[in-house]
């Protein structure tokens, strides 16, 4: 795949696109972090001179665009199609001003619309609701922002409730519990194609079905499509938890066990050398006794998966770097990829955690290059074939 055409775009507040030319011309490089928990970050960094006017002023310092909390989406689009990359809010400038005629430059920062989750705490109660319930009601505050929930069912919202859920921290920080408690993640993603400023807020598990993006390549030749990556295995990863239900619905009242054998994720634990139950030795195993809240065995055994699930999560990494006009597409985060080049131990399908973007704009001709950060839960592919 070639890159014909790549563009960026620069919207701020309410106005689109970004109303003022010399700011634009004035920007001189864009970096952006897209991670599968927010939340996400951003950093603009533009080339700013005194005014002609005199007085010791800088446009681009005093500009009103680039105050904070002032909203910044942004995106890139690659032969014709938009690929969104952030949607949030600046938080922090940044002023280096230079006695060389072009050495100053003034930096905004930003994170996602999950700093605006992240700024009160609430104390507050969910009488018989679930996880998944608890997060749309937390999620429904943000709908005047933009923010289209996604959230994703769980097992322990399908069984009665023996105590009521509190919440005493901001909503960002309970999102996440919940999410960790059911080995989920929770994360924004921008939405293009819109008139108007929206993201997504996913809380679920990790996408591990679906399309991929271009196959990354290693030692194929001319087809290599990446300037470096490296893979690593931990074998002491995965977690199998056990222990005890001390409280349940049913006379006599006798102790539950609670005991998970493997990850949810897992494609086919029996080839996965990391997760086989013959090797339970080897793992770093966690006794837990359960005596919080009535917690029912059902609830319970929901949070013990999920400690498990996110231990295999990441197993095998990977981690490396590219250039956007030799890889012929835009990698983004959260997502799906494959790797070919490596040997079958590590050739096959991974899940995108983070994606860092970097784009120079100084030289007049763009340098666009990217790191970036895949997961699996174990070593062999679990599919013969891989896209271009």
């Amino acid at each position: 795949m070639s890159i014909k055409s790549l563009s960026l775009s620069l919207k701020i507040g309410p106005s689109i696109p970004m109303p003022q030319p010399q700011l634009a011309e004035a920007l001189q490089a864009v970096q952006v972090t897209q991670k599968d928990e927010s939340p996400s970050g951003f950093q603009l960094t533009f080339h700013t001179e005194q005014s002609s006017l005199g007085g010791g002023n800088y446009a681009v310092v005093k500009n009103p665009l680039l105050m904070p909390f002032n909203r910044v989406f942004l995106s890139v689009t690659v032969n014709g199609i938009e690929v969104p990359l952030i949607d949030g809010f600046i938080t922090h400038q940044q002023f280096m001003p230079s006695g060389h005629p072009t050495g100053s430059s003034f930096v905004v920062t930003g994170e996602d619309l999950s700093v605006k989750m992240d700024m009160i705490q609430f104390s507050l109660e969910y009488p018989a609701a679930g996880d998944a319930a608890i997060a749309l009601a937390v999620l429904a505050k943000y709908a005047l922002f933009g923010v289209k929930p996604d959230v994703q069912p769980t097992v322990g919202d399908l069984i009665p409730f023996g105590y009521v859920p509190q919440q005493n921290c901001t909503d960002l920080e309970y999102l996440k519990q919940l999410a960790q408690q059911n080995g989920n993640y929770f994360y924004l993603t921008p939405i293009s194609g819109d008139s108007t400023f929206t993201s997504s807020a996913y809380w679920g598990p990790p996408v591990l079905s679906g399309p991929t993006q271009p196959t990354l390549n290693v030692n194929t030749g001319p087809s290599t499509n990446v300037e470096s990556i490296q893979f690593s295995y931990n074998s002491l990863a995965p977690t199998f938890v056990y222990g005890y239900v001390m409280e349940t619905a049913v006379d006599p009242y006798l102790p539950v066990p609670v005991v998970t054998l493997g990850s949810t994720r897992s494609p086919d634990l029996s080839t996965d050398p990391a997760l086989q139950v013959s090797k339970l030795p080897s793992f770093s195993v966690k006794e837990m006794l359960w005596q919080d809240q009535g917690m029912n065995p059902v609830k319970s055994l929901a949070t013990a998966q999920g400690i498990t699930d996110l231990s295999t999560d990441e197993v095998v990494t990977a981690q490396g770097e590219l250039s956007v006009t030799r890889y012929g597409a835009v990698l983004t985060a959260p997502g799906l990829v494959g790797a070919r080049g490596a040997g079958e131990p590590y050739d096959g399908i991974y899940y995108v955690k983070s994606v860092t973007h970097q784009i120079d704009l100084r030289t007049g001709q763009w340098n666009y290059r990217q790191s970036f950060v895949l997961t699996r839960e174990g070593t062999g592919s679990t599919t013969q074939t891989l896209p271009a």
